[in-house]
């Protein structure tokens, strides 16, 4: 067979096109777009796609397919946007947001836009070199995007609009009606803005044509989706008509029933924000004729007074009434004039709206206003007054003082009238002449002394002593005052001059800082002459100083802007202008030279690259800039307080002084301080102790050094002769403390572990199985007991232990017999080990010795029954017992329930730790327990308070008869009576104290009786005869 001729097939020539489209196909970045799901990853994948697209020109890919390859991307652009964008309802998210999502569109579209343009200067450059003719192939391409972009834009510019107007609206029909509610009582309540019916109507109709745009899909760019957006924005443009053609029918109603021409300017600038809309503007032209003709006659009433000049006006007579000088006074009445030009101006802009200096009309009201307000500037009368008053010569010469003499109205003697040589002049210049503001503030303490001696003078009269010394001392006052107010206007002169030169100085930091110097040079003199309020009169100076040099700054940075763009003030042609001013010897923004930074394009390594970077020029400009501006930022601030920094200073230095002194001097309370108060102090309080050795041990810091000086700037402290005796004493007192603690920390630690040693022993000692159920209920409640003490032991545990490192820290000698902590803390655990098994033994235990406390319980309840039923039937509340039986049978009673308190409680808290009680729950036996117990109480004070009365009686009882004395026996009885009464109520609602009482009663009746008895009347012979009666033997004698 013959051989293959690869020419002939063409194989190999189509080999070498596909090895060369390859280079161009290879790794296309067309799955970034496809897969983006973000606009800003869009973005990217465009800026991708036509970065490797620019590879055609290493290829000979044909320029037609290489157009329709791009067509092709800008339809999967198109596609992948509306992907991205298809979960978004543009329509209808927020206006913000919406904002937010077409600028990012945008960018994406600005993206292909700017990218494109790149790529087909390329593709230019490309026919160019191969010398096709192909040239119009290259700018026939149309993307497919874009008409989603066109569709977009429409959407933008529709929002857009639409919000303006849903704003405007809003903003124009706002509240007007107000309404008052009257309440039922009479009371008004709080107003309450109403809108009008027809303003919400207008509102709700804007809302509602919006409405019929948003069910639209606005992405939707085929030929159905367009006529539904098409007809869409129609429906919206007609309800829009009729909501503009409604407010055009009010607005000229409003103006139509006004009853001025002020009502209709009022109305003008409520809706004049609506006079955008062609259909309004047009609606309202003629009353903005009227209205603008009123304005015009307003400012021609304004030129016709002004001709009339001030001293043939009705405000010359009234500031001649108001003693207002006639300078003064035609001033103030020209800005007045100015001040209503300018409220006709602004009533201008109401009816003609915003821009109306481009209205026709506007464009003539503006140039005559304008020309009006150059004839009312009053600085030509003022300079004019300042020339006559500074030729004008007003000294007084002859006596200042003459005294005239007039015959007295009543024919008796002269009167003498004092005249004054002060010319009219110089009032009236007093008057015209305000007071100079500016250093008010720094004589206001001087002036109000003045005024105070020239107050304290008025209570005096000729023949007082005290006025030659007071007129002198006004004379003082007075030539001090003038001398400083002299100095003061020197002085501001100069500083004006200087702030001034802030204005036209050259711009570099030198010149700046010399004038600030000079500021800042006269400021400390004014502070050093003490003047009152300099700080707040320095604030208003440093306020103008940095207006001053922020104008200058703000100017510079623009010179400098100019300077980096190449422009030069200086070619601006003048030659037209004849009459242009003088320039200033220095530019406000001064010269700058901006340094250039030089770059070079290198290659290494067959990579081209720019030495330095881009950004390194970034830096090097930002850094020229920042020194330009530093010229002025980096200035001073004027300062009232510089001297007084010096003096703050040296206080510091000595407060540091002061204080560091302080600290040696406290150590005199080492030789002061006595031990017994120090350790009466600190009592048995085993912290205080530890936290007392902790300060010992910090404030050996002070005198513990090889130093024997301390320096504060020019203040040197030595404290060489104290140092060593300081130690001296600090260390025995350290030994002393140091001792004492140890010993008390031996014997706390000793009981600790007495105690816990003594508690472990007990519950070793103990058993839960085959104990009884009161020997159950002791070791629960035992168990119960030292666990609520565990906490607080663990804590003296950890203290022991800090206490102990602490005395070896601070070396300490412990005694023989000194138990250690170690001891302590194997005591400590093996507590801790019985009591977990004590508890552990009891959970195992729990069934029956719940079974075991609950018999134990009806045990005790069954005995408290009793009890409370034999007390109710013995208890000791008759009368006729005595009060020793009483008490001893309470006693008794006492005990029992003693016995019986101890029982509950325990078996209480058993229950309570074996869950079969809520804690702190009581049954009714308790609280009848408790009511028996308070009755046990009150029965025994009563029997109490009632043993000592009786024990009077019966002394009473024991007396011979020979001794008594009825009225002294009549005083106990009443004695008695009284005590009884004096006892609390509720010992006196028993029937033993009702007993007594009727029994003290009765003894006071028969005491006529014994009076009787005791009269010298009744002889031995009756007593006989009572005995013989009665039949007993009574001893008389």
């Amino acid at each position: 067979m013959d051989k293959i001729d690869l020419n002939f097939t063409g194989l190999k020539q189509a080999l070498a096109t596909v090895n060369d489209y390859s280079l161009l196909m290879k790794d296309f970045p067309l799955n970034d777009l496809l897969s983006a799901t973000e606009l800003e990853k869009i973005k990217c994948a465009v800026t991708s796609i036509f970065s490797h697209l620019r590879k055609i020109r290493s290829t000979k890919y044909p320029i037609q397919r290489a157009i329709k390859l791009v067509e092709a991307i800008s339809k999967d652009l198109s596609s992948q946007i509306l992907k991205v964008l298809g979960t978004r309802r543009l329509m209808h998210i927020a206006f913000d947001e919406f904002e937010k999502v077409m600028s990012q569109c945008t960018v994406v579209f600005v993206t292909w836009e700017d990218e494109y343009e790149k790529w087909q200067g390329l593709l230019r450059d490309i026919v160019k070199r191969n010398r096709e003719r192909q040239l119009n192939m290259v700018w026939r391409i149309s993307p497919a995007h874009k008409k989603l972009q066109q569709r977009m834009e429409q959407m933008r510019t529709f929002r857009r609009q639409h919000e303006q107007l849903r704003t405007v609206i809003v903003r124009v029909l706002r509240p007007t009606v107000v309404k008052t509610t009257t309440l039922a009582d009479g009371d008004t309540a709080e107003l309450k803005p109403e809108m009008d019916a027809a303003d919400i109507s207008a509102i709700e109709e804007v809302n509602l044509a919006y409405e019929n745009v948003k069910e639209v899909d606005g992405l939707d760019i085929s030929k159905e989706g367009s006529e539904m957006w098409e007809a869409a924005l129609k429906r919206y443009d007609e309800r829009i008509d009729r909501v503009e053609t409604r407010i055009t029918a009010r607005l000229r109603d409003q103006l139509g029933t006004a009853k001025n021409a002020n009502e209709m300017f009022r109305i003008f600038s409520r809706f004049n924000a609506l006079f955008v809309r062609p259909h309004i503007r047009g609606a309202i032209r003629e009353y903005q004729t009227q209205l603008i003709q009123r304005v015009k006659d307003d400012i021609e009433s304004l030129h016709e007074k002004f001709k009339i000049q001030y001293p043939e006006s009705k405000s010359c007579r009234m500031s001649r009434c108001r003693d207002l000088p006639p300078v003064s006074g035609s001033i103030i009445w020209a800005k007045q004039i100015d001040r209503q030009l300018t409220a006709y101006m602004r009533r201008v802009e109401d009816v003609l709206g915003k821009g109306w200096e481009s209205h026709v009309e506007g464009q003539k009201l503006k140039a005559d206003g304008d020309s009006f307000r150059l004839k009312l500037n009053t600085q030509e009368i003022f300079d004019d007054w300042a020339r006559k008053v500074q030729q004008r010569n007003l000294g007084v010469s002859g006596r200042i003082f003459a005294i005239d003499t007039h015959r007295s109205k009543t024919g008796k003697g002269n009167e003498y009238r004092l005249k004054v040589n002060f010319l009219p002049e110089i009032i009236l210049l007093s008057k015209e002449m305000e007071e100079k503001s500016s250093i008010l503030l720094l004589v206001a303490g001087m002036r109000k002394d003045v005024q105070i001696l020239l107050s304290e003078g008025m209570s005096l009269v000729w023949e007082s002593y005290k006025l030659d010394p007071y007129v002198q001392r006004l004379a003082e006052y007075a030539f001090n005052f003038q001398e400083k107010v002299d100095d003061l206007l020197v002085l501001e002169e100069q500083l004006d001059a200087d702030v001034r030169s802030l204005d036209a100085c050259q711009y570099s930091h030198s010149t700046f800082s010399e004038i600030l110097n000079k500021v800042q040079k006269a400021v400390d003199d004014l502070s050093l002459h003490q003047y009152s309020n300099l700080h707040m009169w320095v604030q208003r100076l440093d306020e103008e100083v940095e207006k001053k040099l922020a104008a200058r700054l703000q100017a510079g940075v623009q010179a400098w802007t100019q300077a980096l763009q190449g422009k030069n003030e200086d070619d601006l042609d003048i030659l037209t202008d004849t009459d242009a001013p003088e320039k200033p010897a220095h530019k406000p923004g001064g010269d700058p030279k901006i340094q250039q930074v030089f770059h070079e394009v290198r290659i290494t390594n067959q990579i081209m690259y720019l030495h330095p970077s881009v950004e390194e020029a970034r830096y090097q400009i930002m850094q020229q800039l920042f020194s330009w501006q530093a010229i002025v930022t980096s200035q001073s601030r004027i300062q009232s307080t510089r001297y007084q920094l010096a003096y703050a200073a040296i206080n510091n230095v000595v407060e540091l002084v002061s204080a560091y002194v302080d600290d040696w001097l406290q150590y005199q309370a080492l030789w002061d301080l006595q031990p017994d108060h120090l350790y009466g102090q600190l009592g048995d309080d085993v912290a205080k102790w530890m936290k007392l050795l902790q300060d010992i041990k910090q404030c050996r810091t002070t005198f513990d050094t090889t130093e024997t000086r301390e320096s504060f700037g020019p203040i040197v402290v030595d404290y060489t002769k104290v140092q060593s005796k300081v130690s001296l004493k600090y260390d025995s007192w350290h030994k002393d403390v140091l001792v004492k603690f140890g010993q008390l920390l031996g014997q706390e630690m000793t009981q600790f572990h007495a105690q816990v040693s003594k508690s472990r022993s007990e519950l070793e000692q103990q058993s839960i199985e085959a104990s009884s159920t009161s020997d159950a209920v002791t070791l629960i409640t035992y168990v119960q007991s030292l666990k609520k003490k565990m906490k607080s032991w663990e804590k003296e545990v950890d203290m022991y232990k800090e206490g102990q490192r602490i005395l070896e820290r601070q070396r300490f000698q412990f005694p023989n017999q000194w138990l250690h902590v170690d001891n302590i803390e194997g005591e400590w655990g093996a507590f801790n080990e019985i009591i977990r098994r004590k508890d552990s033994s009891i959970q195992t235990q729990v069934a029956s010795l719940q079974l075991k406390i609950v018999a134990e319980d009806k045990a005790v309840e069954t005995r408290t029954g009793d009890y409370l039923a034999d007390w109710e039937k013995s208890k000791p509340v008759e009368g006729h017992i005595r009060p020793d039986e009483a008490l001893q049978k309470l006693q008794i009673y006492e005990g029992k329930y003693s016995r019986l308190k101890d029982d509950r409680d325990n078996v209480a808290k058993a229950k309570e730790a074996l869950e079969l009680q809520e804690p702190g729950a009581l049954n009714t036996s308790e609280d009848k327990m408790t009511v028996a117990y308070e009755e046990l109480q009150d029965l025994k004070g009563v029997w109490s308070e009632l043993a000592k009365i009786w024990e009077q009686i019966d002394d009473m009882k024991e007396k011979p008869w020979l001794s008594i004395q009825p009225r002294k026996l009549r005083n106990q009885l009443d004695s008695l009576i009284t005590q009884l009464k004096e006892l609390p109520v509720r010992l006196r609602q028993y029937a033993s104290y009702e007993y007594v009482k009727r029994l003290l009663q009765s003894y006071t009746k028969v005491n006529m009786t014994i009076v009787e008895l005791k009269s010298d009347a009744l002889k031995e012979r009756h007593w006989k005869q009572l005995m013989r009666q009665l039949r007993v033997n009574w001893v008389l004698k």
